[in-house]
């Protein structure tokens, strides 16, 4: 027999002997190894793995509230241009929101995105921690800035902060303007004589964001006014002429093009109305973005009252004086003088155009005018040719009263 140390050439097999004994170590070490080094290079990972964000509920000012619904951490590279994010640090987190992520859905509520990173050198922090929130509204409010209140942390220990963020709304009160027209009620005036461009100012009631606005086609309520032109529209200063981009509290310019048909108007608007009404109202719909993929709509009405040129109503007060002043001569025992008829109709015509341009000041300044306890609107062709004509009728004694004014007399010496 031989030695028990003496070995076959059988023995010599890989995985017996000393070289499987060495094989079987090597193998075993590194199992155990690769554990090892999966866990000092994924230890980041999971600590930020373990960490829990809790966003405090906001109570708006109007009574409503936006509750943040709890989200899982999901572990993804550092975000990159994250230092120009809105960010507040904890005594062991960064705190971060992606508003350029953030997103209303289609299921009424807005996601907003945050990241959390442990406080580390920069050469350490490769990984963050992303939070996708859901924020439901309880009732109806204004997008606006607010103080939101988080704590985060893991099993061991919780930072509490603060970040200023804008809150963004999905419905907001039927009754806010976010858009608010310069003199709302006013009426816009609209020259007949020499159509050209009216202005109308918006301002962005929305002190913190800035809007996108855009229009609608322009509705005229009245389609026969307007021949074969419609009336069209512009942004003033906007490379793009039907849409802009408003600042935060700022303003915008809309250019009305109007070419009204004059004659078609002087038909439709021939009977007196009172001087603060329009007598054409053209509608349109502005839409407004605060964020992408909220396309909210504001009807607009732009209110319009034509308006005859100086020379027009110059015209009128001249017809207006002229039927007047002819009426005294239908009376039995009038005195038919030429003379005197000019002279009275030359008076008439002088008190009429004094009184029309008196009353084209006072119903500019919103002042109401009146002749006889006659309310008038001087700024209408028609009612111009009554004010010439009442002026005219009061008879050669009040025309005699009115050039005695000046030293003269109508009556025949």
């Amino acid at each position: 027999m031989g030695s028990p140390y003496t070995m076959q050439i059988s023995d010599l097999s890989p995985n017996r002997g000393w070289p499987g004994i060495v094989r079987r170590v090597f193998f075993a070490a590194r199992r155990c190894a690769t554990p090892g080094i999966f866990l000092i290079f994924s230890s980041p990972i999971l600590a930020s793995a373990s960490i829990q964000l809790q966003i405090a509920p906001v109570n708006l000012d109007n009574g409503a509230q936006v509750r943040f619904q709890p989200a899982d951490c999901i572990t993804v590279a550092s975000p990159e241009g994250r230092d120009q994010m809105p960010q507040t640090r904890t005594p062991n987190y960064v705190f971060y929101a992606d508003l350029s992520q953030s997103h209303p859905t289609g299921s009424g509520y807005f996601v907003y995105k945050f990241y959390i990173e442990p406080r580390a050198p920069a050469s350490n922090v490769s990984t963050a921690c992303l939070f996708s929130e859901q924020a439901v509204e309880t009732g109806a409010f204004v997008d606006e800035y607010y103080d939101i209140s988080f704590s985060v942390g893991d099993s061991k220990h919780t930072d509490n902060g603060s970040l200023r963020l804008p809150i963004y709304s999905l419905r907001r009160p039927s009754n806010y303007v976010i858009l608010q027209q310069g003199e709302s009620e006013a009426v816009i005036p609209v020259s007949l004589g020499s159509p050209s461009p009216v202005y109308v100012k918006f301002t962005n009631q929305l002190k913190e964001f800035p809007l996108v606005v855009w229009f609608d086609s322009l509705r005229p309520t009245h389609r026969d006014f307007w021949g074969k032109t419609l009336p069209e529209a512009k942004f003033v200063g906007s490379a793009d002429p039907k849409r802009i981009t408003v600042p935060a509290g700022g303003s915008f310019v809309l250019e009305l093009d109007l070419n009204p048909d004059a004659f078609r108007v002087f038909k439709g608007t021939l009977f007196p109305t009172k001087a603060d009404e329009a007598n054409e109202t053209i509608e349109t719909s502005f839409h407004y973005s605060v964020v992408d993929e909220t396309n909210p709509e504001i009807p607009t009405a732009l209110r319009l009252r034509f308006e005859p040129s100086f020379l027009s109503l110059m015209g009128g007060v001249l017809v207006g004086s002229l039927v007047g002043s002819m009426l005294p001569l239908a009376l039995p025992k009038a005195e038919r003088k030429l003379s005197k008829w000019l002279a009275a109709f030359g008076a008439a015509y002088v008190a009429g155009v004094l009184l029309e341009a008196i009353g084209l000041v006072l119903v500019k300044h919103d002042s109401e005018f009146r002749v006889l306890s006659i309310q008038l609107d001087p700024f209408q062709l028609l009612q111009a040719g009554i004010l010439g004509a009442l002026v005219a009728a009061v008879g050669y004694k009040g025309i005699d009263s009115l050039l005695g004014l000046f030293g003269k007399t109508t009556n025949a010496s």
